[in-house]
């Protein structure tokens, strides 16, 4: 209890505060604890991306992910807090952008305090001033009721909610004009805007893995805890595309969803076949750009622009290709919608929701167009 009680001291006594929640929150189902901490002290929130959906994008303390894909408020903030406190975090390379100094954090001089479940984590990649072994949940009731107790708030309108909120502003003065783009194929913003506005607030989305879990990352926005997965580590092609049915099985009053790419599709579209097979009304929304996309990307990054094997093109005619995706939908029974303009896709994604039946759509998105890293 000491030990918490100086956690709670360095925290509150901090000009810049943050709190970290990584993916140990949602392992540990510490969600309420941590809304009812972060607001009895007013820190601001942000998150990995294995804690997206720790806390709802709405929260008015939620800055979202940080990390090389992350959302530019929370990266922002996480290099220029004095003090951050980290529960659950691996602080692994892609939330850090490889541990370089001043490009996601500045560990020292800002002061870490780390809390985790594995002991072999703490002070793993950065020093620590504070570190505690402890589960997410039973250590946030704690210090939860302390600050209740104390009721000692980091000021609202100080320098650092008004500099958050800046970078708040900037952030979605650069995104709206995407999130509205009539471009054909579509901007993949706008595809998850058009999803954003018409998905019910339990909906659960299951990111498949390659660029459109770097999309999903920065621009989809749960609005309920534990509503949102994705694949650490290594990350498996085909991760969403097939999970989006153990959603289903979890929550089957719930619309479940998977963003995936035309790569991570074409290599586990059984997935479909299974769905119709078993009832579980799931929809794949298929972001098509005739592509290993990822990889393409840093073929291109690493090799001076030039990429191999990675675009799907027909060697007879010199076209890109991809099966129709649509009509392979409909041949294992389920629905297929193939986008051909992009305000087509609101509707088509609102009906595949409210179906009830397995539903393909295949939406082709702006080829060269890359996750903005922050």
């Amino acid at each position: 209890e000491d030990v918490v009680e100086w956690v709670f001291e360095l925290l509150t006594s901090a000009q810049r505060p943050l709190i970290l929640a990584g993916g140990g929150i949602r392992v540990a189902g510490a969600f309420e604890e941590l809304r009812a901490f972060a607001e009895a002290v007013n820190v601001p929130v942000y998150t990995s991306f294995m804690g997206k959906s720790a806390l709802p994008a709405g929260h008015r303390q939620n800055l979202g992910v940080a990390g090389v894909w992350g959302e530019y408020p929370a990266t922002e903030a996480a290099r220029s807090a004095d003090v951050i406190l980290a529960v659950g975090a691996r602080f692994n390379d892609l939330h850090t952008g490889s541990w370089i100094p001043g490009y996601v954090y500045n560990i020292p001089p800002t002061k870490l305090i780390q809390v985790d479940i594995d002991a072999g984590e703490i002070g793993r990649n950065y020093p620590v001033e504070i570190g505690m072994v402890a589960d997410a949940k039973a250590f946030l009731a704690q210090i939860g009721r302390i600050a209740r107790a104390k009721g000692r708030r980091h000021p609202e309108g100080s320098g650092w909610w008004r500099e958050i909120e800046s970078w708040r502003t900037d952030w979605r003065n650069f995104v709206e004009p995407f999130e509205r783009s009539g471009e054909f194929p579509m901007d993949p913003r706008r595809v998850l805007a058009d999803m954003a506005r018409v998905a019910p607030p339990e909906t659960v989305m299951v990111d498949d893995v390659g660029n459109v879990q770097a999309w999903s990352e920065q621009y989809w926005q749960p609005r309920l805890p534990n509503t949102h997965l994705t694949a650490g580590g290594f990350a498996a092609m085909g991760f969403g595309v097939c999970g989006v049915l153990g959603a289903r099985l979890a929550r089957p009053n719930s619309p479940c969803v998977t963003l995936c790419g035309d790569g991570g599709f074409s290599m586990t579209p059984h997935a479909v076949t299974t769905a119709v097979e078993y009832n579980l009304p799931a929809v794949w929304v298929v972001m098509n750009n005739y592509a290993i996309g990822t990889i393409r990307d840093l073929q291109r990054f690493y090799l001076d622009g030039r990429e191999l094997g990675t675009s799907f093109i027909n060697e007879k005619t010199g076209q890109f290709w991809n099966p129709d995706f649509a009509k392979m939908a409909e041949a294992m029974g389920a629905r297929g919608i193939r986008i051909t303009h992009a305000d087509q896709f609101t509707d088509a994604f609102r009906e595949a929701i409210r179906s009830d039946q397995p539903t393909v759509i295949d939406v082709p998105i702006a080829r060269d167009t890359i996750v903005p890293v922050t």
